[in-house]
């Protein structure tokens, strides 16, 4: 080890001072027993080094252990293994107000889970529906979500329980609420912890089922007026949400993730993978990539998709795909299906899918005539009020009746053409139902779309010859 000139010079100072003091005053001096006894030998000043000075001095050989760095996530990743545990406050026994932004990845998993003694609180996914589990040392009620939530969404729950109330709310669905039954008052030692992303597997109510751990993003939750806060210190097997490609690629305009790599959004004509190429600007067909699309808002198509009644025709070819995801061909609305919208799709069988909300009720019709790949197909939606009516290829129609209620089509955002509205936020590639072949028309009552020049945005779209 190299000398220690610092600590020498400072153990030299000490031990002549001493001996200064011990020959000119005879006054006795509070030292270390040590000190003074090697004092009483000697006038000679302890060696440099001497353990004893380096006892009063407080320095030695101290051992250092690194400090592990602490992480903090705005947004937290789980995947399906992990877990954030922290100590629940004491109000957690008087009242409950949660609330948890997530997006899924899987349709079940455990969200939030607390339990101490004969009480509880969890939040759960299963299905696609949330559950809440609740006790107050009786028996267990158990709310569930008016509707399904979709995958790689970002989602909104909040759970109130005051006195015996509990309510539970998804995004914009109504409350739903019951009522507990509460034992005898009986005093707690503690409060127990929080688990997020996993229940605490040696103590889960016999009323759960078995349940996986939360797969997904976390971000914003808070209890009781307060935000907890996401810590590594707290934390296994979690990591940041997503780590963004495009933050440095350079995309001269939008950029999206796909496959964990970056993806530039090239306005027509532009195309490459930096949008430096130009393309030809005479299109037979259009073709699109499975991350492109059309945004149209064309005064004449959107008056008519919001009134009373829809005439729409597609005609196109699809990819020859191994895709599992359904493949968009147009759609205009709300993309978490909970609002207005409609969606013309063909499903991962390749059977062509309409879905539509007018604000009663979703209905979903499937033709039952497969699509053939890499072959042109025409597929007609037609809507007269409450009545819609589904045929591809001029064969074999089918029909139903949205719920009673409303009849028009209430949307605030464009008609998409081989895509859905991408919603706000990172995206991760995941929840992109694009579609992967070539379109020659759109037809909106009278109105045709057929080139990118019509429409208000057109990415990454290229010519498909016929």
């Amino acid at each position: 080890m190299p000398y220690d000139y610092y600590g020498g010079f400072i153990e030299q100072m000490l031990a002549d001072q001493l001996t200064e003091l011990v020959k000119n005053d005879t006054t006795p001096v509070t030292v270390h027993p040590s000190i003074a006894k090697m004092l009483e030998s000697t006038a000679t000043p302890p060696p440099l080094g001497h353990p004893v000075l380096k006892e009063i001095l407080g320095y030695g050989d101290v051992a250092t252990t690194p400090v592990p760095v602490q992480t903090t996530w705005k947004v937290a990743h789980f995947n399906g293994g992990s877990k954030i545990v922290v100590p629940a406050p004491d109000s957690i026994l008087s009242y409950v107000e949660l609330s948890i932004q997530f997006k899924t990845e899987k349709s079940s998993g455990v969200i939030f889970f607390w339990k101490e003694d004969a009480k509880f609180l969890t939040v759960t996914l299963e299905n696609s529906f949330i559950k809440v589990y609740a006790s107050l040392g009786v028996d267990a009620t158990i709310l569930r979500s008016e509707n399904a939530v979709s995958l790689y969404h970002w989602h909104k729950l909040e759970v109130w329980r005051s006195g015996k109330g509990v309510l539970l709310k998804v995004n914009k669905q109504g409350w739903v609420e019951s009522e507990l039954h509460a034992s005898k008052s009986e005093i707690l030692e503690g409060t127990g912890h929080i688990f997020l992303g996993s229940p605490d597997i040696q103590d889960v109510p016999t009323v759960m089922k078995d349940i996986d751990g939360f797969s997904g993003c976390v971000k914003r939750v808070r209890l009781n007026g307060r935000s907890i806060v996401m810590q590594s210190v707290y934390a296994t097997n979690v990591s940041e949400c997503f780590q963004d490609p495009c933050a440095s690629f350079g995309c001269p305009k939008g950029c999206i993730s796909h496959n964990s790599a970056p993806v530039c959004q090239c306005d027509w004509p532009k195309t490459g993978r930096k949008c430096t190429d130009l393309s030809d600007t005479t299109i037979s067909a259009m073709k699109f990539s499975g991350l492109s699309y059309l945004e149209v808002d064309n005064e004449d198509v959107m008056s008519h998709i919001t009134g009373d009644s829809l005439d729409m025709a597609v005609n196109f070819k699809i990819k020859n795909t191994t895709q599992h995801l359904r493949q968009i061909l147009v759609s205009a609305g709300d993309v978490t299906h909970e609002d207005d919208f409609f969606e013309l799709s063909v499903d991962n069988n390749k059977f062509v899918r309409f879905a539509l909300n007018l604000g009663s009720g979703t209905i979903v019709l499937t033709h039952p005539k497969r699509i053939v790949e890499d072959t042109w197909n025409t597929v007609e939606v037609i809507r007269k009020k409450n009545s819609v009516k589904l045929s591809v290829n001029g064969e074999d129609p089918i029909s139903t009746f949205a719920p009673d209620g409303a009849e028009q089509l209430n949307v605030y955002r464009n008609v998409f053409i081989g895509n859905n509205h991408l919603p706000e936020g990172s995206t991760d590639g995941h929840d992109f139902a694009g579609f992967d072949g070539c379109i020659i028309s759109v037809k909106f009552d009278q109105t045709i779309i057929n080139h990118p020049i019509q429409t208000k945005a057109a990415i990454n779209i290229q010519d498909c010859a016929i």
